[in-house]
Protein backbone atom coordinates (compact mmCIF):
# COMPACT_ATOMS: atom_id res chain seq x y z
CA UNK A 1 0.00 0.00 0.00
CA UNK A 2 1.21 4.04 -0.40
CA UNK A 3 0.72 6.93 0.08
CA UNK A 4 0.67 9.95 -2.36
CA UNK A 5 1.99 13.40 -1.32
CA UNK A 6 1.45 16.76 -3.62
CA UNK A 7 4.55 18.62 -3.85
CA UNK A 8 4.57 21.56 -5.89
CA UNK A 9 2.02 20.42 -8.29
CA UNK A 10 4.38 17.01 -8.42
CA UNK A 11 2.80 13.83 -6.90
CA UNK A 12 5.70 11.60 -4.91
CA UNK A 13 5.02 8.31 -3.65
CA UNK A 14 6.74 6.63 -0.93
CA UNK A 15 6.17 3.35 0.71
CA UNK A 16 4.05 3.35 3.44
CA UNK A 17 6.25 0.72 5.68
CA UNK A 18 9.49 -0.49 5.02
CA UNK A 19 10.82 -4.48 5.19
CA UNK A 20 11.20 -5.52 8.64
CA UNK A 21 14.81 -7.61 6.95
CA UNK A 22 15.84 -3.92 4.84
CA UNK A 23 18.66 -1.96 5.71
CA UNK A 24 18.00 0.56 9.38
CA UNK A 25 17.54 3.44 7.37
CA UNK A 26 14.77 2.33 5.51
CA UNK A 27 12.85 1.21 8.69
CA UNK A 28 10.23 3.18 10.15
CA UNK A 29 10.62 4.11 14.19
CA UNK A 30 8.24 2.37 16.42
CA UNK A 31 5.98 5.59 16.89
CA UNK A 32 5.04 5.89 12.98
CA UNK A 33 4.74 1.44 12.98
CA UNK A 34 1.89 0.28 15.73
CA UNK A 35 2.99 -2.66 17.53
CA UNK A 36 1.96 -5.88 15.15
CA UNK A 37 -1.33 -7.36 16.57
CA UNK A 38 -2.33 -11.23 15.90
CA UNK A 39 -6.25 -10.87 15.82
CA UNK A 40 -6.02 -15.01 15.27
CA UNK A 41 -4.21 -15.13 18.61
CA UNK A 42 -6.59 -17.09 21.43
CA UNK A 43 -6.83 -13.81 23.51
CA UNK A 44 -8.69 -12.39 20.51
CA UNK A 45 -10.92 -15.17 20.15
CA UNK A 46 -12.71 -16.07 23.26
CA UNK A 47 -16.54 -16.30 22.89
CA UNK A 48 -18.50 -15.54 25.64
CA UNK A 49 -22.15 -16.51 26.22
CA UNK A 50 -23.36 -13.11 24.47
CA UNK A 51 -21.97 -14.53 21.15
CA UNK A 52 -25.17 -16.47 18.65
CA UNK A 53 -22.60 -16.75 16.02
CA UNK A 54 -20.59 -19.84 16.42
CA UNK A 55 -19.96 -21.84 13.54
CA UNK A 56 -18.50 -21.65 10.00
CA UNK A 57 -21.56 -20.68 8.11
CA UNK A 58 -21.57 -21.57 4.38
CA UNK A 59 -25.07 -21.75 3.24
CA UNK A 60 -28.01 -19.81 4.30
CA UNK A 61 -31.83 -19.93 4.21
CA UNK A 62 -33.79 -17.54 2.53
CA UNK A 63 -35.50 -14.23 4.75
CA UNK A 64 -38.96 -13.82 3.94
CA UNK A 65 -37.99 -14.72 0.23
CA UNK A 66 -35.01 -12.67 -0.48
CA UNK A 67 -32.29 -14.13 -2.30
CA UNK A 68 -28.95 -12.74 -2.75
CA UNK A 69 -26.23 -12.63 -4.99
CA UNK A 70 -24.22 -15.19 -3.16
CA UNK A 71 -27.68 -17.55 -3.16
CA UNK A 72 -27.65 -17.32 -7.14
CA UNK A 73 -23.63 -17.82 -7.45
CA UNK A 74 -23.70 -21.19 -5.08
CA UNK A 75 -26.76 -22.26 -7.31
CA UNK A 76 -25.02 -21.68 -10.30
CA UNK A 77 -22.01 -23.66 -9.81
CA UNK A 78 -24.43 -26.71 -8.35
CA UNK A 79 -26.39 -26.54 -11.65
CA UNK A 80 -22.97 -26.13 -13.10
CA UNK A 81 -21.75 -29.33 -11.89
CA UNK A 82 -25.10 -30.93 -12.76
CA UNK A 83 -24.27 -30.55 -16.39
CA UNK A 84 -20.89 -31.80 -16.51
CA UNK A 85 -21.72 -34.88 -14.04
CA UNK A 86 -24.72 -35.40 -17.55
CA UNK A 87 -21.83 -34.75 -19.60
CA UNK A 88 -19.54 -37.55 -18.27
CA UNK A 89 -22.24 -39.89 -19.11
CA UNK A 90 -21.95 -41.62 -15.74
CA UNK A 91 -25.42 -43.24 -15.50
CA UNK A 92 -25.62 -43.26 -11.66
CA UNK A 93 -25.11 -39.54 -11.99
CA UNK A 94 -27.74 -39.20 -14.38
CA UNK A 95 -30.65 -40.63 -12.62
CA UNK A 96 -30.42 -37.89 -9.77
CA UNK A 97 -29.21 -35.12 -11.99
CA UNK A 98 -31.89 -31.96 -11.72
CA UNK A 99 -31.73 -30.23 -15.31
CA UNK A 100 -34.21 -27.69 -15.55
CA UNK A 101 -35.06 -26.21 -18.71
CA UNK A 102 -33.75 -22.52 -19.64
CA UNK A 103 -35.57 -19.93 -20.90
CA UNK A 104 -34.29 -17.06 -22.69
CA UNK A 105 -30.94 -17.51 -20.82
CA UNK A 106 -32.80 -17.12 -17.52
CA UNK A 107 -32.81 -20.07 -15.09
CA UNK A 108 -32.78 -18.46 -11.47
CA UNK A 109 -35.09 -20.52 -8.67
CA UNK A 110 -37.55 -19.27 -7.64
CA UNK A 111 -37.25 -20.15 -3.59
CA UNK A 112 -40.53 -20.38 -1.25
CA UNK A 113 -41.07 -17.10 0.79
CA UNK A 114 -41.57 -17.67 4.52
CA UNK A 115 -44.65 -16.30 5.97
CA UNK A 116 -45.31 -16.18 10.12
CA UNK A 117 -48.19 -17.06 11.93
CA UNK A 118 -48.41 -15.86 15.21
CA UNK A 119 -51.76 -17.48 15.37
CA UNK A 120 -53.53 -13.89 16.31
CA UNK A 121 -57.15 -14.68 14.82
CA UNK A 122 -59.90 -12.39 14.37
CA UNK A 123 -63.36 -14.08 14.25
CA UNK A 124 -66.26 -11.99 12.27
CA UNK A 125 -70.18 -12.76 13.01
CA UNK A 126 -73.24 -11.14 13.30
CA UNK A 127 -73.79 -13.30 15.64
CA UNK A 128 -71.81 -12.46 18.98
CA UNK A 129 -72.66 -15.79 21.39
CA UNK A 130 -72.30 -17.83 18.61
CA UNK A 131 -68.89 -16.11 17.86
CA UNK A 132 -67.72 -16.12 21.92
CA UNK A 133 -68.38 -20.19 21.72
CA UNK A 134 -65.98 -20.79 18.94
CA UNK A 135 -63.40 -18.01 20.47
CA UNK A 136 -63.74 -20.26 23.56
CA UNK A 137 -62.79 -22.90 22.00
CA UNK A 138 -60.49 -22.12 19.80
CA UNK A 139 -58.50 -20.20 22.85
CA UNK A 140 -57.91 -23.63 24.00
CA UNK A 141 -56.02 -24.72 21.43
CA UNK A 142 -53.46 -21.74 21.90
CA UNK A 143 -54.66 -19.33 19.53
CA UNK A 144 -54.98 -15.58 20.64
CA UNK A 145 -58.51 -14.30 19.86
CA UNK A 146 -60.40 -11.40 18.96
CA UNK A 147 -63.91 -10.89 17.38
CA UNK A 148 -65.77 -8.10 15.55
CA UNK A 149 -69.64 -7.88 15.21
CA UNK A 150 -71.31 -6.38 12.63
CA UNK A 151 -74.45 -5.12 13.84
CA UNK A 152 -75.67 -2.32 11.24
CA UNK A 153 -75.62 0.25 14.29
CA UNK A 154 -74.06 3.22 14.30
CA UNK A 155 -70.22 4.21 15.26
CA UNK A 156 -67.89 1.97 16.58
CA UNK A 157 -68.25 0.57 20.36
CA UNK A 158 -65.08 -1.31 21.96
CA UNK A 159 -65.49 -3.38 25.43
CA UNK A 160 -63.74 -6.92 26.55
CA UNK A 161 -65.97 -9.83 27.02
CA UNK A 162 -64.69 -12.80 29.03
CA UNK A 163 -61.25 -11.28 28.57
CA UNK A 164 -61.51 -11.18 24.42
CA UNK A 165 -61.29 -7.66 22.99
CA UNK A 166 -64.58 -7.46 21.53
CA UNK A 167 -65.99 -4.65 19.10
CA UNK A 168 -69.27 -3.64 17.33
CA UNK A 169 -68.91 -1.83 14.06
CA UNK A 170 -71.29 -1.23 11.24
CA UNK A 171 -69.69 -2.77 8.70
CA UNK A 172 -66.27 -4.12 8.23
CA UNK A 173 -64.01 -5.39 4.90
CA UNK A 174 -61.00 -7.36 5.41
CA UNK A 175 -57.63 -6.96 3.23
CA UNK A 176 -54.11 -8.54 3.46
CA UNK A 177 -53.08 -12.11 2.79
CA UNK A 178 -51.76 -14.99 5.30
CA UNK A 179 -50.16 -13.64 8.16
CA UNK A 180 -51.15 -9.97 7.79
CA UNK A 181 -54.88 -9.40 7.26
CA UNK A 182 -55.92 -5.48 7.86
CA UNK A 183 -59.54 -4.44 8.85
CA UNK A 184 -61.26 -1.59 7.45
CA UNK A 185 -64.45 0.28 8.53
CA UNK A 186 -66.20 3.32 7.03
CA UNK A 187 -66.24 6.16 9.92
CA UNK A 188 -69.33 8.63 9.86
CA UNK A 189 -67.96 10.83 7.16
CA UNK A 190 -68.04 7.84 4.98
CA UNK A 191 -64.06 7.46 4.59
CA UNK A 192 -62.54 4.12 4.74
CA UNK A 193 -60.23 3.97 7.55
CA UNK A 194 -58.49 0.82 9.54
CA UNK A 195 -60.01 -0.50 12.34
CA UNK A 196 -56.95 0.06 14.69
CA UNK A 197 -57.30 3.71 14.60
CA UNK A 198 -60.65 3.60 16.92
CA UNK A 199 -60.61 0.15 18.59
CA UNK A 200 -56.51 0.04 19.56
CA UNK A 201 -53.70 -1.78 18.66
CA UNK A 202 -55.10 -5.38 19.41
CA UNK A 203 -56.72 -4.51 16.19
CA UNK A 204 -54.09 -3.64 13.92
CA UNK A 205 -52.96 -7.00 12.28
CA UNK A 206 -54.14 -10.92 12.03
CA UNK A 207 -52.85 -13.61 10.59
CA UNK A 208 -55.92 -15.66 10.34
CA UNK A 209 -59.76 -14.53 9.88
CA UNK A 210 -62.70 -17.12 11.11
CA UNK A 211 -65.66 -15.69 9.11
CA UNK A 212 -69.18 -16.48 10.25
CA UNK A 213 -70.91 -14.53 8.00
CA UNK A 214 -73.02 -15.40 4.73
CA UNK A 215 -71.18 -13.20 2.84
CA UNK A 216 -67.24 -12.96 3.81
CA UNK A 217 -66.23 -9.45 4.27
CA UNK A 218 -63.21 -10.17 2.23
CA UNK A 219 -62.42 -7.55 -0.31
CA UNK A 220 -61.67 -9.81 -3.39
CA UNK A 221 -62.76 -11.91 -5.75
CA UNK A 222 -61.23 -15.23 -4.36
CA UNK A 223 -60.43 -16.24 -0.68
CA UNK A 224 -57.19 -16.25 0.12
CA UNK A 225 -55.41 -18.66 2.40
CA UNK A 226 -55.64 -18.70 6.01
CA UNK A 227 -59.30 -17.24 5.26
CA UNK A 228 -62.01 -19.23 6.76
CA UNK A 229 -65.44 -18.47 5.19
CA UNK A 230 -67.38 -21.89 5.87
CA UNK A 231 -70.80 -19.65 5.01
CA UNK A 232 -73.45 -21.94 7.30
CA UNK A 233 -72.08 -25.19 6.03
CA UNK A 234 -71.57 -27.63 9.50
CA UNK A 235 -68.93 -29.62 7.46
CA UNK A 236 -66.63 -26.66 6.39
CA UNK A 237 -66.97 -25.02 10.29
CA UNK A 238 -66.17 -28.13 11.63
CA UNK A 239 -63.18 -28.64 9.15
CA UNK A 240 -62.02 -24.79 10.23
CA UNK A 241 -62.12 -25.24 13.49
CA UNK A 242 -59.96 -28.44 12.95
CA UNK A 243 -57.46 -26.47 11.07
CA UNK A 244 -57.05 -23.37 12.30
CA UNK A 245 -54.80 -24.58 15.46
CA UNK A 246 -52.32 -26.02 13.14
CA UNK A 247 -52.10 -22.69 11.51
CA UNK A 248 -49.11 -21.03 13.68
CA UNK A 249 -45.71 -20.94 12.62
CA UNK A 250 -43.43 -20.31 10.11
CA UNK A 251 -44.65 -21.48 6.85
CA UNK A 252 -42.85 -21.66 2.91
CA UNK A 253 -44.97 -20.08 0.67
CA UNK A 254 -44.09 -20.89 -3.48
CA UNK A 255 -43.79 -18.43 -5.38
CA UNK A 256 -45.97 -19.34 -8.37
CA UNK A 257 -45.20 -17.23 -11.44
CA UNK A 258 -42.41 -15.29 -12.64
CA UNK A 259 -42.71 -12.81 -15.57
CA UNK A 260 -40.24 -12.32 -18.48
CA UNK A 261 -40.38 -8.66 -19.29
CA UNK A 262 -38.43 -8.90 -22.23
CA UNK A 263 -42.16 -10.85 -23.84
CA UNK A 264 -44.41 -8.98 -21.84
CA UNK A 265 -46.50 -6.53 -24.05
CA UNK A 266 -47.63 -4.27 -21.36
CA UNK A 267 -45.89 -0.63 -21.78
CA UNK A 268 -45.24 -1.47 -25.72
CA UNK A 269 -48.43 0.57 -27.40
CA UNK A 270 -48.89 4.17 -26.76
CA UNK A 271 -52.37 3.90 -27.30
CA UNK A 272 -53.46 0.88 -25.30
CA UNK A 273 -51.60 -1.31 -22.69
CA UNK A 274 -52.41 -5.05 -22.12
CA UNK A 275 -54.12 -5.54 -18.91
CA UNK A 276 -54.98 -9.08 -19.27
CA UNK A 277 -53.47 -10.85 -16.95
CA UNK A 278 -53.92 -7.22 -14.02
CA UNK A 279 -57.99 -7.71 -14.88
CA UNK A 280 -58.62 -11.53 -14.57
CA UNK A 281 -56.32 -12.11 -11.41
CA UNK A 282 -58.73 -12.99 -8.86
CA UNK A 283 -56.41 -11.88 -5.90
CA UNK A 284 -55.35 -8.83 -7.53
CA UNK A 285 -52.14 -9.91 -7.01
CA UNK A 286 -50.92 -8.50 -10.70
CA UNK A 287 -50.53 -4.70 -10.77
CA UNK A 288 -49.19 -2.14 -13.04
CA UNK A 289 -46.38 -0.08 -12.73
CA UNK A 290 -45.07 2.15 -15.06
CA UNK A 291 -44.24 0.26 -18.18
CA UNK A 292 -43.63 -3.32 -16.13
CA UNK A 293 -45.91 -6.12 -14.50
CA UNK A 294 -45.38 -6.43 -10.55
CA UNK A 295 -46.35 -9.62 -9.29
CA UNK A 296 -46.89 -9.46 -5.53
CA UNK A 297 -45.65 -12.91 -4.77
CA UNK A 298 -47.52 -13.09 -0.99
CA UNK A 299 -50.96 -12.75 -2.52
CA UNK A 300 -50.18 -14.91 -5.61
CA UNK A 301 -52.22 -18.25 -4.86
CA UNK A 302 -51.11 -19.92 -8.18
CA UNK A 303 -54.48 -20.35 -10.15
CA UNK A 304 -53.26 -20.35 -13.49
CA UNK A 305 -55.41 -17.89 -15.10
CA UNK A 306 -53.10 -14.81 -15.33
CA UNK A 307 -50.48 -17.34 -17.95
CA UNK A 308 -54.06 -18.61 -19.69
CA UNK A 309 -54.87 -15.40 -20.99
CA UNK A 310 -51.28 -13.75 -21.77
CA UNK A 311 -51.25 -13.55 -25.59
CA UNK A 312 -47.42 -13.54 -25.83
CA UNK A 313 -46.99 -16.28 -23.17
CA UNK A 314 -44.60 -14.03 -20.64
CA UNK A 315 -46.19 -15.46 -17.63
CA UNK A 316 -44.60 -18.85 -16.72
CA UNK A 317 -46.22 -21.10 -13.73
CA UNK A 318 -43.97 -22.75 -11.66
CA UNK A 319 -45.00 -25.42 -8.54
CA UNK A 320 -45.12 -27.55 -10.82
CA UNK A 321 -43.89 -26.15 -14.17
CA UNK A 322 -45.97 -26.63 -16.75
CA UNK A 323 -44.18 -29.63 -18.53
CA UNK A 324 -44.54 -31.20 -15.28
CA UNK A 325 -48.47 -30.97 -14.93
CA UNK A 326 -48.63 -31.66 -18.96
CA UNK A 327 -46.44 -34.65 -18.31
CA UNK A 328 -48.42 -36.07 -15.34
CA UNK A 329 -51.82 -35.82 -17.09
CA UNK A 330 -50.68 -37.02 -20.55
CA UNK A 331 -49.07 -40.17 -18.89
CA UNK A 332 -51.91 -41.18 -17.09
CA UNK A 333 -54.05 -40.92 -20.42
CA UNK A 334 -51.72 -42.58 -22.73
CA UNK A 335 -52.00 -45.65 -20.06
CA UNK A 336 -56.07 -45.38 -20.55
CA UNK A 337 -55.48 -45.76 -23.72
CA UNK A 338 -54.43 -49.53 -24.11
CA UNK A 339 -55.22 -50.55 -27.61
CA UNK A 340 -56.94 -48.39 -31.27
CA UNK A 341 -60.66 -48.44 -30.40
CA UNK A 342 -60.20 -48.40 -26.69
CA UNK A 343 -59.34 -44.22 -26.36
CA UNK A 344 -61.01 -43.05 -22.76
CA UNK A 345 -63.15 -40.03 -23.02
CA UNK A 346 -61.03 -37.78 -20.52
CA UNK A 347 -62.86 -35.46 -18.00
CA UNK A 348 -60.62 -33.01 -16.20
CA UNK A 349 -62.57 -31.98 -13.35
CA UNK A 350 -61.68 -28.82 -10.28
CA UNK A 351 -60.57 -29.95 -7.01
CA UNK A 352 -62.99 -27.04 -5.26
CA UNK A 353 -66.10 -29.63 -6.34
CA UNK A 354 -66.45 -32.64 -3.77
CA UNK A 355 -65.51 -35.68 -4.93
CA UNK A 356 -68.88 -36.98 -4.17
CA UNK A 357 -70.20 -34.76 -7.06
CA UNK A 358 -68.09 -36.36 -9.61
CA UNK A 359 -70.67 -39.66 -10.14
CA UNK A 360 -68.40 -42.57 -11.36
CA UNK A 361 -71.39 -44.54 -11.25
CA UNK A 362 -73.58 -42.55 -13.34
CA UNK A 363 -70.55 -42.14 -15.35
CA UNK A 364 -69.69 -46.33 -15.57
CA UNK A 365 -72.39 -46.71 -18.50
CA UNK A 366 -69.67 -45.07 -20.61
CA UNK A 367 -67.73 -47.39 -22.26
CA UNK A 368 -63.94 -46.04 -21.35
CA UNK A 369 -64.06 -42.49 -18.83
CA UNK A 370 -61.23 -41.34 -17.14
CA UNK A 371 -61.37 -38.68 -14.77
CA UNK A 372 -58.05 -36.72 -13.91
CA UNK A 373 -58.77 -34.51 -10.78
CA UNK A 374 -56.80 -31.22 -11.31
CA UNK A 375 -55.53 -28.57 -8.92
CA UNK A 376 -55.75 -25.95 -10.48
CA UNK A 377 -58.22 -25.83 -13.21
CA UNK A 378 -57.29 -22.46 -13.98
CA UNK A 379 -53.92 -24.23 -15.29
CA UNK A 380 -55.29 -26.29 -18.12
CA UNK A 381 -55.00 -24.37 -21.17
CA UNK A 382 -55.14 -24.93 -24.83
CA UNK A 383 -52.07 -26.76 -25.70
CA UNK A 384 -53.12 -29.36 -22.62
CA UNK A 385 -56.59 -29.96 -24.65
CA UNK A 386 -54.99 -30.39 -28.14
CA UNK A 387 -52.17 -32.40 -26.62
CA UNK A 388 -54.72 -34.86 -25.12
CA UNK A 389 -55.94 -35.47 -27.85
CA UNK A 390 -52.76 -36.11 -29.88
CA UNK A 391 -52.00 -38.82 -26.67
CA UNK A 392 -54.70 -41.16 -27.65
CA UNK A 393 -58.26 -38.95 -25.48
CA UNK A 394 -61.32 -39.82 -27.45
CA UNK A 395 -62.49 -36.47 -25.90
CA UNK A 396 -61.52 -33.94 -23.38
CA UNK A 397 -64.21 -31.87 -20.86
CA UNK A 398 -63.12 -29.12 -18.71
CA UNK A 399 -65.61 -29.38 -15.49
CA UNK A 400 -64.83 -26.10 -13.46
CA UNK A 401 -66.32 -25.48 -10.28
CA UNK A 402 -69.04 -22.79 -10.15
CA UNK A 403 -67.17 -20.80 -7.04
CA UNK A 404 -64.30 -19.98 -9.23
CA UNK A 405 -64.56 -16.72 -9.83
CA UNK A 406 -66.48 -15.53 -13.56
CA UNK A 407 -62.82 -14.57 -14.89
CA UNK A 408 -61.36 -17.67 -14.90
CA UNK A 409 -64.48 -19.33 -15.52
CA UNK A 410 -64.61 -16.85 -19.10
CA UNK A 411 -61.22 -17.63 -19.78
CA UNK A 412 -61.52 -21.17 -19.41
CA UNK A 413 -64.21 -21.12 -22.05
CA UNK A 414 -62.67 -19.05 -24.04
CA UNK A 415 -60.05 -21.89 -24.44
CA UNK A 416 -62.41 -24.19 -25.13
CA UNK A 417 -64.00 -22.62 -27.76
CA UNK A 418 -60.45 -21.46 -29.31
CA UNK A 419 -59.53 -25.54 -29.45
CA UNK A 420 -63.58 -25.87 -31.50
CA UNK A 421 -62.12 -23.40 -33.66
CA UNK A 422 -58.74 -24.46 -34.26
CA UNK A 423 -60.73 -28.22 -34.71
CA UNK A 424 -63.34 -27.32 -37.07
CA UNK A 425 -61.25 -25.75 -39.55
CA UNK A 426 -58.52 -28.72 -39.46
CA UNK A 427 -62.26 -31.20 -40.52
CA UNK A 428 -62.21 -32.45 -36.69
CA UNK A 429 -65.64 -32.29 -34.91
CA UNK A 430 -65.86 -29.56 -32.65
CA UNK A 431 -67.15 -32.05 -29.91
CA UNK A 432 -63.83 -33.15 -29.10
CA UNK A 433 -63.43 -30.70 -26.56
CA UNK A 434 -66.29 -29.29 -23.87
CA UNK A 435 -66.30 -26.72 -20.64
CA UNK A 436 -69.10 -26.96 -18.20
CA UNK A 437 -69.50 -25.48 -14.95
CA UNK A 438 -70.62 -27.87 -12.01
CA UNK A 439 -73.55 -26.92 -9.99
CA UNK A 440 -73.36 -27.35 -6.10
CA UNK A 441 -77.74 -28.34 -5.74
CA UNK A 442 -77.71 -30.66 -8.51
CA UNK A 443 -77.56 -34.65 -8.42
CA UNK A 444 -75.13 -36.55 -9.43
CA UNK A 445 -77.34 -37.81 -12.26
CA UNK A 446 -78.24 -34.28 -13.38
CA UNK A 447 -74.85 -33.29 -13.51
CA UNK A 448 -73.25 -36.68 -15.37
CA UNK A 449 -75.79 -36.20 -18.09
CA UNK A 450 -75.63 -32.11 -18.73
CA UNK A 451 -71.59 -32.43 -19.33
CA UNK A 452 -71.76 -35.94 -21.20
CA UNK A 453 -74.85 -35.95 -23.31
CA UNK A 454 -73.04 -34.85 -26.45
CA UNK A 455 -70.49 -37.54 -27.67
CA UNK A 456 -67.64 -37.02 -29.33
CA UNK A 457 -68.47 -37.38 -33.31
CA UNK A 458 -65.34 -40.19 -33.11
CA UNK A 459 -62.11 -41.08 -31.99
CA UNK A 460 -58.56 -41.03 -32.90
CA UNK A 461 -55.23 -41.77 -31.61
CA UNK A 462 -51.68 -40.27 -33.28
CA UNK A 463 -48.78 -42.49 -32.35
CA UNK A 464 -46.49 -41.42 -29.79
CA UNK A 465 -44.62 -38.11 -30.51
CA UNK A 466 -41.48 -36.41 -29.83
CA UNK A 467 -42.61 -33.01 -28.46
CA UNK A 468 -40.80 -31.31 -25.67
CA UNK A 469 -43.30 -30.39 -22.97
CA UNK A 470 -41.08 -27.82 -22.03
CA UNK A 471 -41.58 -25.47 -24.42
CA UNK A 472 -43.94 -22.44 -24.36
CA UNK A 473 -47.40 -22.58 -24.55
CA UNK A 474 -47.62 -21.28 -28.23
CA UNK A 475 -44.86 -23.39 -29.80
CA UNK A 476 -46.98 -26.95 -28.03
CA UNK A 477 -50.12 -25.41 -29.29
CA UNK A 478 -48.88 -24.93 -32.88
CA UNK A 479 -47.24 -28.55 -32.69
CA UNK A 480 -50.66 -30.44 -31.79
CA UNK A 481 -52.11 -28.59 -34.66
CA UNK A 482 -49.99 -29.79 -36.87
CA UNK A 483 -49.74 -33.29 -35.64
CA UNK A 484 -53.47 -33.25 -36.06
CA UNK A 485 -53.82 -31.79 -39.15
CA UNK A 486 -51.59 -34.59 -40.46
CA UNK A 487 -54.67 -36.77 -39.91
CA UNK A 488 -56.50 -35.56 -42.43
CA UNK A 489 -55.17 -34.87 -45.96
CA UNK A 490 -57.68 -31.86 -46.77
CA UNK A 491 -56.74 -30.07 -43.50
CA UNK A 492 -54.85 -26.90 -44.16
CA UNK A 493 -54.34 -23.28 -45.32
CA UNK A 494 -55.69 -20.76 -43.24
CA UNK A 495 -57.96 -21.25 -40.12
CA UNK A 496 -60.17 -18.03 -38.85
CA UNK A 497 -60.24 -17.24 -35.49
CA UNK A 498 -62.02 -15.32 -33.34
CA UNK A 499 -60.95 -11.84 -32.67
CA UNK A 500 -58.58 -10.87 -29.58
CA UNK A 501 -57.03 -14.78 -30.73
CA UNK A 502 -53.41 -14.50 -29.80
CA UNK A 503 -52.61 -15.86 -33.19
CA UNK A 504 -51.51 -14.38 -36.40
CA UNK A 505 -49.53 -12.73 -38.76
CA UNK A 506 -49.01 -9.55 -40.55
CA UNK A 507 -48.39 -10.42 -44.23
CA UNK A 508 -46.68 -7.24 -45.98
Amino acid sequence: MRRTQETGGKKNVEPTTARRDGPASARATEDEIPSTVDFLSPEFNRIDELDDNVGNFREFESLSGVVTADMRFHEKRKRKRRREDTASGDPQEQETVENPVERDGENEPLLPLTVVSKGRLLIIDENMERALHHAASLREEGLNVALCVPNGGAGVTGFTIDSFPLVKVDSVVVTGVFGSFSTIIADLDGHSIYLSSVAGQQFESFDLILDLQSTPSYNGKQLPLGYYAPSGKETRLQEAMEELPRMRGRFHKPQFIVCRQNRCLHGRSRFQDCLKCVDVCPVDAITPEKKEIIIDQYRCQGCGACALVCPADALEMHSPLNEELLSDILSQISAGSDSPGREPEVILYDRQIDDDAVDHAAWAAKDRLLVIKVDEIGRIGLETLLLSLVHGAAAVTLLCASSRPLAVRQALAGQVDLGKEILQGLHWSAQYVRFAVDVPEATDNELSRRNMAQAAAGSFRIGSSSLSFAADRRTLIRQATQLLAQEDSTAGGIIALQPGAPFGAIAL
